[in-house]
């Protein structure tokens, strides 16, 4: 579905089914085995620049806390 006008119009997901059905299971299957890595980070904020202005999460990474650090040491770099 789309927003728009008519809202919530539905359209057809094409005559392959098991194709999308299987392509799904693959890709969260790939999720799965690359967060399954130690190296791979658990990031509360992946798209800062689209993310939504309030989070059920954010503030377990102290996100905020982070951001004034990060500001205070850029500045006292310069």
């Amino acid at each position: 579905m789309k927003g728009g006008t008519p809202a919530g119009e539905i359209s057809s997901a094409g005559e392959n089914i098991d194709k999308l059905a299987k392509d799904a299971i693959e890709g969260l299957e790939n999720l799965i085995k690359a967060f399954d890595h130690e190296d791979t980070p658990y990031e509360a904020r992946p798209r800062p620049e689209q993310a939504p202005k309030y989070s059920d999460y954010e503030h377990l990474a102290r996100v905020k806390e982070w951001i004034v650090l990060d500001m205070l040491s850029e500045n006292s770099e310069e």
